[in-house]
């Protein structure tokens, strides 16, 4: 076909342009399409003609996701045109397309690419509500004019007012990606959104962001293309599709706003497991990483700090065991020499009991005896003395029947009065 047909029909430099190259990562034979244009290539080599062919690949994707095989890639041997936007110099067609319908052309675009960044589409998406609406773009009044426009016809309401498809397909390209790369590329995003620009590495993570079309390359700096998509895809939207995705970002974002330093926001036991389960087949940003290795390092340090408490608590407790067991050991000690003393002294204390109940019992028996004595003497001492009561009065019978004197009578009486 291409001897037969293109170089035999065609002179002169022949360019094929095949637009939306990245729609061909669908298609099963894409590898052998482009087997085929370095084909081309090595027949210049044999056949001079082919030098008058040359293919334009147009379109979003990186050589590595058009083909697999790297040694049939046509990509070593092509060259990359990188595609700015709209310079003002650069647009003179476009302006003269405002004459007769504001006051001054070159101020109402001089205001547009503020907001577009001379982005192709845009721009004349801008130019045409310009032209088609009932706006009044008084002299002097063009970036209010224009601002007020951008606001209400393309920023609000956005999803809905997005015709033709632009800003959704950025959108999608962003969250949407083949390569499961999301969480990378929204980190990235992220890092330019709050410091608003980061050099540029032409690492593979940042070749897919600039693909995306949100982010653009100028002066070795990463930057966000212009002021409509900053306004759309803002901080607020990042947040909400970051939540989507991350089941930690809000910890995340907390940890951020306090400059890194909150540990209470890391995450911990079951709740870091889960994360780094769920981020396992993901390709995380570097803050996603800083994050969950900031967590799994102070998951190490309780870990630590519980297992150093444990140690210390089984230290302090061997040592209270060996203190209870010398405590213990000196108590059976005193309790052995205790015991001894007092089985000494209750046995001193029965010997004591049994001598002075011995003691005792002698002296009742003493006493008995010394009581039995007084009663004999008693007992002898009434019958001497009963004898003599008897004798008395067998006396004072015989001088009632003899002749005595009245003194002797009365000695006698008395006598016997005082035995009584």
């Amino acid at each position: 076909m291409i001897d037969d047909v293109l170089l035999t029909e065609l002179s002169g430099k022949i360019i094929i342009f095949v637009d939306e190259i990245d729609s061909i990562l669908r298609i099963k034979f894409k590898d052998d399409f482009f087997a085929f244009i370095r084909a081309c290539y090595n027949q210049r080599a044999d056949n001079p003609e082919y030098q008058r062919l040359t293919f334009c690949l147009l379109g979003v994707a990186t050589p590595s996701n058009l083909i697999a095989d790297t040694n049939r890639t046509p990509f070593n041997i092509g060259k990359a045109v990188e595609l700015t936007g709209f310079q003002l110099n650069e647009i003179d067609a476009l302006i003269r397309g405002f004459e007769g319908r504001v006051a001054r052309p070159k101020a109402i675009m001089e205001e547009l690419l503020k907001w577009t960044g001379g982005q192709p589409f845009l721009t004349q998406k801008l130019c045409q509500l310009i032209c088609s609406s009932n706006y009044s773009f008084l002299e002097h009044q063009e970036k209010q004019c224009i601002e007020e426009l951008v606001q209400n016809q393309i920023i609000e309401n956005w999803k809905a007012q997005d015709e033709p498809e632009h800003l959704r397909t950025i959108r999608d390209r962003l969250t949407q990606n083949a390569e499961n790369q999301t969480g990378r590329l929204l980190g990235l995003y992220q890092q330019i959104l709050h410091q608003g620009e980061i050099p540029a590495d032409d690492s593979p993570e940042q070749m897919q962001l600039r693909l995306t079309g949100l982010i653009v390359k100028q002066q070795g700096k990463l930057q966000i293309y212009n002021r409509i998509y900053a306004e759309i895809f803002n901080q607020a939207w990042l947040d909400k599709v970051l939540t989507n995705i991350r089941p930690y970002a809000q910890m995340l974002n907390a940890w951020v706003n306090s400059n890194f330093q909150d540990e209470s926001r890391l995450l911990r036991g079951q709740t870091l497991q889960d994360a780094r389960n769920w981020a396992a087949d993901k390709g995380l940003s570097d803050l996603d990483r800083r994050f969950l290795d900031a967590s799994q390092e102070l998951e190490k340090r309780d870990v630590q700090k519980r297992l150093q408490a444990e140690a210390e608590a089984s230290k302090i407790l061997a040592e209270a065991n060996e203190v209870l067991f010398l405590a213990n050991q000196k108590a059976k000690r005193r309790i052995q020499i205790g015991g001894g003393a007092l089985a000494i002294a209750l046995i001193t204390a029965i010997v004591a009991a049994i001598w002075a109940n011995m003691m005792i019992q002698d002296t009742q028996r003493e006493r008995i005896k010394s009581l039995s004595i007084s009663s004999t003497a008693l007992l002898n001492s009434n019958q001497e003395l009963d004898a003599l009561v008897a004798a008395l009065k067998a006396a004072i019978q015989l001088t009632s029947a003899t002749s005595v004197d009245a003194n002797t009578k009365e000695s006698v009486r008395l006598a016997i009065e005082k035995i009584k």
